[in-house]
Parts: structure tokens; sequence; C-alpha cells
């Protein structure tokens, strides 16, 4: 959808008299303090090692707990009127079962609002497109029902400090994203791009993959080292469900006061048990009349994780 950026919307004047809750609050005692408190479910303590720490910073500047960026959007949520009487909420991520886990940002968003759409497929591409988006919006209250939309692929970092993997046990690794690393292991094969409409495999969604990333095969690879070429593989994953996702979504639902908003970034699957980290990199508000409004930099501080020009969709 087409959209024009509003300047610093009032409401979000607010943001600033709120005094934030200093890192590492737990979200139970934040979410009490506003009087919000529906669900909380507490993951494992997140004991991040000086070489984790450093690789979250390189490669994925102002990443978060999913608890830090829950309480924070939530904070928004609350200031724009959005709350679990008017509001839906879909996910497009990744269906890979350590992207849901309990106490990741997933599943504090399923747990407060208690219900959520699927819009995503591999990689968190919102594969469910327009027919699916209708659905969803369709769904909200006809005066004025809000949509809350999350949007993000994974990537793991497993106890060998190694991007792409994820750590189930200490001595089990496994690829995350197993689908953009597979994509991407497909066209540094050689081998012809599948044949996307082909109805003798139905795999349309991974050979949509491959094709994608063969167009950036060369960007993807050309950094030095095995973890860059991780972490640039996982932006550009971003970058392909980011531009369905804006394909998809409008604001053709609900009441005249109804509104859009969409959280995109990257999530950061830390080895089990610890909680994962979540990259956020566009927070964005739609209204009615087709303009949009970035409460990012209200809703994260000063943070700028955003990826590079040429990564943006």
């Amino acid at each position: 959808m087409v959209a024009v950026l509003h300047n610093l919307h009032p409401l979000l004047a607010l943001l600033a008299s709120r005094s934030p809750k200093p890192r590492g609050a737990l979200p139970a005692e934040a979410l009490e303090s506003m009087g919000r408190l529906e669900y909380f479910k507490p993951s494992e303590p997140l004991r991040m090692s000086p070489q984790d720490k450093k690789l979250s910073d390189e490669f994925f500047p102002g990443s978060l707990t999913g608890e830090e960026v829950f309480l924070k959007t939530m904070k928004t949520l609350d200031i724009l009127g959005f709350d679990e009487d008017n509001t839906l909420v879909a996910c497009s991520i990744c269906p890979d079962e350590i992207n849901n886990k309990k106490g990741d940002i997933a599943d504090l968003f399923h747990g407060h609002f208690g219900r959520v759409f699927h819009l995503g497929g591999l990689g968190g591409i919102p594969f469910t497109g327009k027919t699916g988006f209708s659905a969803f919006s369709n769904h909200v209250r006809d005066d004025d029902g809000n949509c809350l939309v999350l949007m993000a692929p994974h990537i793991g970092l497993s106890t060998a400090k190694l991007l792409g993997m994820y750590s189930k046990t200490p001595n089990k690794d496994r690829t995350a994203c197993g689908a953009a690393i597979g994509a991407l292991n497909y066209c540094l094969s050689g081998k012809e791009l599948p044949p996307f409409d082909s109805e003798e495999v139905f795999d349309y969604q991974e050979d949509y993959i491959i094709r994608q990333i063969k167009k950036h095969q060369a960007e993807i690879v050309a950094p030095k080292s095995d973890n860059a070429i991780q972490a640039t593989l996982a932006h550009h994953m971003w970058k392909i469900a980011k531009g369905k996702l804006d394909d998809i979504v409008n604001t053709n639902f609900g009441g005249p006061r109804s509104k859009l908003l969409v959280l995109t970034g990257v999530m950061i699957n830390l080895p089990h048990p610890h909680g994962d980290l979540f990259q956020p990199l566009t927070f964005e508000l739609h209204f009615k009349d087709g303009t949009m409004l970035n409460v990012f930099d209200e809703t994260f501080g000063q943070y700028k994780p955003r990826p590079s020009s040429k990564l943006r969709p």
C-alpha cells in the first residue's frame, strides 16, 4: 500500500512523559504498573555470554529480548488506544517451533491478546497473501477495530557462536532458518531454478524463496565470514518478507477510527533454554486515509538498527 509519512503524532508525545522501565524489568511488574497484566510466562533468564552479546551487537544492532520488545510495544499500544477488546493480532513468522517457545515475543502477544491469525509461511513470508490479510482484517470490530501485525524471519545462534545454527542441546545443532539456508545452498549448487508452477512437487514456498535468493546471491555471499553471510541472508529474508507484506496490507476494515500497526524485525534464536532476541527494524502506524506514521523511534528510543539502504524493500 502507498503511504505518506506524518509528522510526529500528538499521541506519541505522551511517550516522553512516561518514564521507561529499567532494562531487564520483569514484564509482570511493568504490566501491573500499567494495569494491563493479562498474561505472563517468564522465559529462562537470559544469560548472554560476552561473545553472544558481541555477535548480536555486530550483526543485529539494537536487538532486545522478546520481553523488552513486547513491553515497549505494549506501551505504544496503550497510548494509541489499542487493547484486547478492539485489536486483533496477526503473526507472519516462520512456522519453526523454536519461534513459538514460551516467553518469546510471538508467544507473549498470543498470550496477552488470546488469539492470533497466522499470515506467514516458510521464512516468515506472508504466503497467505491478500486473501489471508483480508480474512484476518475483516474479523475486527466494525466500529473501531484495529489490526496489529508482527512480521519477522529468524536466524539461529548456536553455543559454538555460529549464526544460522540453533542448539537444541549442547551436542545437537541444526540450521535456522532452514528454509533460507536451504535456498541459498540450492542457489550455490548451480542447479537450474525449480519450476515454480510445477504440479508434480507441491513445494511452492521454498521454490519462491529460492528464486528470490537467487536474485541477490552475489550480495549475500560477498562478506568474508560465514557469520556475516548468515546475517546478510537473514536481512535479505526480512527484505523479501517486508516487501510482500507491504503488498498485501491495507486499512479497508473496521470503521473510520480503525488503524493498522505493523512491527517487523528479525528474531534471533539463542541456544535452548534461553529466550530469544528480536531486532526491531520498522514500526509503522497506518491510517484510514492511506497515510502512515513511523512510531519506531518513539517506541524503541535511540536504537538505530535499520539495515543499509540496499536492503530496504
